[in-house]
């Protein structure tokens, strides 16, 4: 089958499941269980690759009552969506004024014209950045700087392994603290760690598996990088680029600081990234069509869609239900296998639906199965954190993710090529996690 007759049928598909979600009396649950698969076909495949594809899963919603426009509006007016306008706006920037070439002549000078230290330096920062300012924050500043460290080789493995690298390390790394990720917040509430007990459970596991991810990174790209000359360093050239790199610290510290501090405040997380965005275009950094140019539509849709089905999923119970599916079909095998199971469907959904809702969907339903078995709090916590944030494939798993995609560095293959051997490794270091335990 070509591939124009392999697009027919998958469209058919979306067609033909569309048709039976509106015609047929089926359960919520069914319902919900259809636009996944939905969303796999058009979110995994070319099948409809426009951005009006996006939104069928929520116009699927909407049609159904699964949610109503309310819903779909807290969506639209929540924090991610408006960081992601914020990174949009600010990755046009740093190519327009140059600010990626200026933080590659900086880290260049550091390295004393070392290709390969100014890329450690860049994987390493990254990560240590994700710690205290959140990942989605953490992404929208190093990515841009990634791709142009990446360009600066005659090949482009250098950009893909960088591009990919720096997502990589920011997702690992965003684990180890209550600021770097909400799920961390979730889990450590459920399982009673504070602070400085979440980052010392975490930090051993999430060094080892970071370091584990970049070897595999490094072994799959090959990447080539050479001495070059020592360029100029520190250097601003005009006005704006001073404006621009002062609006971006005072956004980025803003929002780091609120989320730090009064996580819950869901309207400052909102509104701060959205004035940093207005900011750009008030003061003339950015221009109206160019900003527009700027942001990655297809993305944002389906941000919304991943956003829409984690809501239905938590209306249905569709955590209870999957996990009851495989306590019934794996339980004669053992605990083991019924955890090994419930890994793999959290390792599933998170790449569908977000990994917070990811998170706030499982985690109450495993740590009251896991506690009575004998399984630690420690245990059960590193389990859920790790797990629930190995997202590594698709642009719905983390904003993060989310931004790698939007940048065209790396396609959609590719990030399964280098994504889905991690999801394994992960499996495995929590499968020994548990029978460590």
């Amino acid at each position: 089958m070509g591939v124009a007759g392999l697009r027919t049928l998958l469209v058919c598909l979306v067609a033909g499941m569309s048709a039976a979600l509106l015609l047929l009396p089926l359960s919520p649950l069914v319902q919900c269980a259809l636009l996944f698969l939905v969303a796999a076909i058009t979110w995994c495949t070319p099948a409809l690759p426009h951005t009006s594809a996006m939104l069928l899963i929520p116009a699927l919603a909407l049609a159904l009552g699964l949610v109503d426009w309310a819903g779909v509006g807290q969506v639209l007016l929540s924090p991610i969506f408006s960081v992601f306008l914020f990174s949009f706006l600010l990755a046009a920037l740093f190519r327009d004024l140059a600010l990626d070439r200026i933080a590659l002549n900086n880290l260049l000078v550091w390295s004393s014209g070392s290709e390969r230290r100014a890329a450690v330096a860049l994987l390493i920062s990254s990560g240590l950045l994700s710690m205290w300012t959140s990942n989605t924050a953490a992404a929208s500043l190093m990515l841009p700087v990634a791709l142009a460290i990446g360009g600066m080789g005659q090949d482009s493995d250098n950009g893909r392994f960088l591009a990919i690298g720096v997502i990589y390390s920011i997702v690992y790394w965003g684990v180890t603290t209550f600021a770097g990720s909400k799920v961390n917040l979730l889990v450590a509430g459920a399982t009673d760690f504070d602070f400085v007990g979440w980052m010392a459970l975490t930090i051993p596991l999430v060094s080892l598996l970071w370091a584990l991810s970049m070897a595999w990174l490094w072994w799959l790209y090959r990447p080539r990088f050479a001495q070059v000359p020592v360029p100029a360093g520190w250097q601003w050239t005009n006005l704006k680029q001073s404006l621009a790199v002062a609006v971006v610290a005072l956004t980025l510290v803003s929002w780091a600081l609120v989320g730090i501090h009064r996580p819950d405040a869901r309207g400052l997380m909102t509104a701060i990234p959205l004035a940093g965005a207005l900011a750009f275009l008030l003061l003339g950094l950015i221009g109206p069509k160019r900003a527009w140019q700027a942001v990655n539509w297809r993305i944002l849709a389906i941000f919304v869609a991943s956003m829409v089905l984690g809501k239905i999923a938590s209306q249905v119970a569709l955590g209870q239900v999957l996990f009851q599916w495989t306590e019934q079909f794996l339980g004669q095998l053992g605990p083991i296998a019924v955890i090994l199971g419930v890994i793999l469907l959290v390792l599933v959904l998170t790449e569908f639906i977000s990994n917070f809702a990811t998170a706030a969907l499982v985690t109450p339903i495993l740590v009251s199965y896991l506690a009575p078995m004998g399984l630690g709090q420690g245990s059960i916590a590193l389990l859920l954190g790790v797990v629930c944030a190995s997202a590594f494939v698709l642009p719905s798993a983390t904003p993060a993710m989310g931004m790698l995609h939007a940048s065209g560095a790396v396609r959609q293959r590719e990030l399964s090529i280098s994504g889905l051997p991690l999801k394994l490794m992960v499996l495995v270091a929590m499968l020994l996690v548990v029978i460590r335990a």
